[in-house]
């Protein structure tokens, strides 16, 4: 991955009329998400960032997006210290990079950019940390990176029963991250 090719921008901040075009990270949900995000009505009500392949292609390779949530304290289930009734955290809805450019270091380079986000958030508002809910394949990169498990939710899919892992990171964890 050439740095000097590739920028994280917000989406709101990107060049208008580019497209999600032939994007495809092997997931039809965030694929569908992916044009969305370029459409007139997503790009000014979806808040996302996305990583630009700003050399000859000129085109996204990857996006997430970020919102306010909260768990209760019975879902950490004991494991991260003491909270109250509720735990404000921030909700990693959505993560994808193109198929031709997974491994290659640019899904870390989007995490990070929202962890860094993250933390300048709880500077201002209560958050602890943040979450997501990761399909089985992403489980073992998220583990690597210092996201801890709380539980397993298996949900319907058309192609059958998908188990996903809600996983968090706390503020001090966030940053050792980072």
């Amino acid at each position: 991955m050439s740095q000097s090719s590739y920028r994280v921008k917000k989406l709101q901040d990107a060049p208008e009329g580019l497209k999600f075009e032939g994007f495809d990270c092997g997931d039809k949900l965030l694929n569908k998400v992916a044009r969305q995000l370029t459409a007139k009505e997503g790009r000014n009500e979806l808040k996302a960032i996305v990583l630009i392949d700003t050399g000859d292609n000129n085109r996204y390779i990857g996006y997430a997006t970020l919102q306010s949530h909260h768990l209760s304290k019975d879902e950490f289930n004991g494991s991260h210290g003491q909270y109250g009734n509720n735990v404000a955290v921030q909700l990693i809805q959505y993560i994808a990079v193109d198929e031709k450019h997974q491994k290659s270091g640019f899904g870390r380079l989007l995490l990070q950019t929202i962890l860094k986000t993250v933390l300048a958030i709880s500077e201002l508002t209560g958050v602890e940390g943040v979450i997501l809910k990761s399909h089985p394949r992403a489980v073992d990169f998220y583990l690597s990176l210092g996201f801890s498990s709380l539980s397993i939710e298996t949900i319907p899919t058309p192609e059958g029963e998908l188990d996903l892992t809600l996983m968090h990171m706390n503020l001090a964890e966030i940053r050792d991250a980072l």
